[in-house]
């Protein structure tokens, strides 16, 4: 009877390692200021959609390295070429003085819009932007930033997590109480005989 309550719960222990991919930039070789063109870490690829990004490898960051963007409005696409979930992005201006940038967070599966989210001024330095809606899977995250009245912005540590390591609540419950039942019925038998 141990035995198999002992397994049961480390087959459910095995449903909740889940671990989410935080993507640093840290791969990146070039130059403070160089082109940055997308790249792949973690099993995800980020590809710039809008405006021009450049690679910050040891100045700025959260920790450094990072990227970031002087035009009016730029944006990046996350992938991973199946399904994931996002949990949240660290945002910064680098910019003390002026209002900061704005910034618009989207998530889709296929070509349906799963959530949109964004907000404004982020403040100097970094900010962590949670993703109200971290459970929701999609298979695209789009993140752009608008400058407003400050000359830069960049981004860092992205934390996603693929979706076939996601717990789904309602199956981990079921598994829990077909479990204690079987654990239940074996039980009964146990004291018949």
């Amino acid at each position: 009877m141990t035995k198999i309550l002992f397994l049961a719960l480390g087959l459910l222990g095995c449903t909740l390692s889940a671990s989410a991919t935080t993507i640093t930039f840290s791969s990146l070789g070039g130059p403070h200021g160089a082109a940055y063109n997308g790249h792949s870490e973690g099993g995800f690829t980020m590809t710039p959609t809008v405006g021009a990004w450049q690679q910050v490898p040891i100045v700025f960051g959260n920790p450094p390295p990072s990227i970031f963007s002087l035009s009016a409005s730029a944006g990046i696409e996350v992938t991973s070429g199946g399904a994931f979930t996002f949990a949240s992005v660290d945002l910064g201006d680098g910019d003390v003085a002026k209002v900061g940038p704005s910034y618009t967070i989207e998530g889709f599966l296929g070509a349906s819009s799963i959530f949109s989210f964004g907000g404004a001024d982020i403040p100097f330095n970094f900010s962590t932007i949670n993703n109200p809606s971290p459970g929701d899977v999609i298979d695209r995250l789009v993140i752009t930033m608008n400058a407003g009245a400050s000359t830069g912005y960049n981004i860092d540590n992205i934390v996603v997590n693929n979706a076939a390591a996601v717990p789904d609540g309602g199956s981990t419950l079921m598994f829990l109480s077909g479990a204690l039942g079987a654990l239940g019925f074996y039980q009964r038998r146990l004291r018949r005989a």
